[in-house]
């Protein structure tokens, strides 16, 4: 192995620029890495040592030999041979000598083999350093500068030498980056075995807002507000519950601060998501009601079968915007409380049309029947599930325009219901 093979100026330069570890440890990594390759050859013994020197960066390498006259093979070295190593040529069988071997005979293998154990060494110690340090910063922010990207996943890097990776699921997706652009997150978890770096970023997590919220608005580091609940719909809307502990504290007015600044100031992490800050209550509806601002609710109650579904009714303007253009609005208030919400909107507003349909899917979906089903029923005068089991079983099959079989189990299913809600 020439010296030109195995450069340790030029190795420390490159490690050192990309890994940022500390000189002696770079060195440390390198004499053993050297030693791991070079023992692999049979040439040489057990007790073979690896050297640096500090000051001039050469690498020493030598072996300790036994001198006997008989025997031959590794680490066994004839007492004539032996002398011409000994400064005093004092040397007698049985003696151990320790000899420098010239760095080109440990051969080309061994640099290739050594450079590839260094650079493995050196990446496996800088994740141990960046997990040793990190791995106590889960639900922090941390902030850096895209430097790559890889198969979707974002990568970035903090303080100037540290690599952080962003998944492309923990990305907000209609957000678009380029090397350089600073970039912001929230450490949420550590993985020795992710490709460039161990810590992974979220910006989609509820964690990310949660934390924002923590920096901006001190009333609720201290204890006055408090977050209940938090969802996201990344990209598009944010919601979440705050409940005062200060009955004389406003709860929206103190998160969006003077001038909307504090908001303002969260909202600037995000490009386009809308944040909507909404007072705890005891009473479910009226969570409901605020989260659904500015839409109009005439009503709320919950769904006579299924007490966990809410029931909301709203004009036809209101109702065409919540099913269609915000239903990202019902879904996140769903998600907010806990409960399954169905629209509907008013029938005394509403065309016969929009009755007829109302009816077809309240029968479909409470009787578990198909919405073909369900017309057939309508259109022969059954709207509602009452009306279903209150007809004398014979007249509703010879009226309903079903078969035998399926009208007499839907009246049934009616009839069990119907009973049931009496009786409670």
């Amino acid at each position: 192995m020439k010296e030109n093979n195995f450069d340790i100026k030029s190795l420390l330069t490159f490690i050192e620029a990309n890994y940022k570890l500390d000189r002696d440890t770079i060195l440390d990594i390198i004499e053993l890495s050297i030693l791991k390759a070079a023992s692999k050859n049979k040439k040489f013994s057990s007790d073979l040592c690896v050297k640096i020197d500090k000051n001039d960066y050469t690498v020493h390498v030598y072996d300790s030999f036994i001198v006997d006259d008989e025997l031959t093979g590794p680490g066994i070295i004839s007492s004539k041979l032996a002398k011409q190593y000994s400064k005093n040529g004092n040397i007698q069988e049985g003696d151990i000598i320790e000899i420098e071997i010239p760095i080109q005979n440990l051969g080309r293998i061994c640099a290739r083999d050594s450079r590839m154990m260094i650079l493995q060494k050196i990446k496996q110690t800088k994740n141990e350093n960046i997990i040793s340090e990190y791995e106590h910063k889960i639900g922090t922010i941390i902030t850096g500068i895209v430097s790559g990207f890889d198969k979707g996943n974002i990568i970035f890097t903090v303080n100037g030498n540290v690599d952080m990776i962003i998944p492309q699921k923990e990305k907000i997706f209609n957000e678009k980056y380029k090397n350089g652009d600073v970039i912001s997150g929230v450490i949420i978890g550590v993985n020795k075995k992710q490709k460039y770096s161990p810590i992974i970023v979220s910006r989609s997590s509820d964690i990310f807002v949660e934390e924002l919220m923590r920096n901006e608005i001190p009333e609720i580091n201290d204890g006055k507000l408090k977050i209940m609940n938090i969802v996201r719909s990344p990209g598009n809307l944010t919601k979440v519950i705050v409940k005062s502990e200060d009955t004389k504290l406003d709860v929206v007015g103190t998160c969006v601060g003077k001038n909307g600044i504090r908001i303002k100031n969260i909202k600037s992490e995000f490009q386009h998501e809308k944040i909507d800050i909404i007072r705890h209550s005891d009473n479910i509806i009226d969570i409901v009601k605020e989260s659904l601002l500015p839409i109009e609710v005439y009503d709320i109650k919950p769904d006579v079968l299924n007490p966990s579904t809410l029931i909301i009714t709203t004009d036809s303007r209101s109702y065409e915007h919540l099913i269609k253009r915000y239903n990202k609005n019902v879904y996140l208030t769903s998600k907010l409380i806990g409960h399954r919400i169905v629209v509907e909107k008013r029938l005394d507003i509403a065309s016969f049309e929009e009755i007829k349909e109302n009816a077809i899917r309240t029968i479909s979906e409470n009787l578990d029947i198909s919405l073909i089903e369900s017309k057939m029923l309508v259109n022969s005068g059954y709207t509602t599930i009452e009306c279903i089991a209150d007809e004398d079983l014979d007249t509703f099959i010879s009226n309903c325009g079903l078969n035998e079989i399926t009208a007499s189990g839907i009246h049934a299913a009616a009839s069990t219901i119907i009973e049931h809600l009496r009786n409670n």
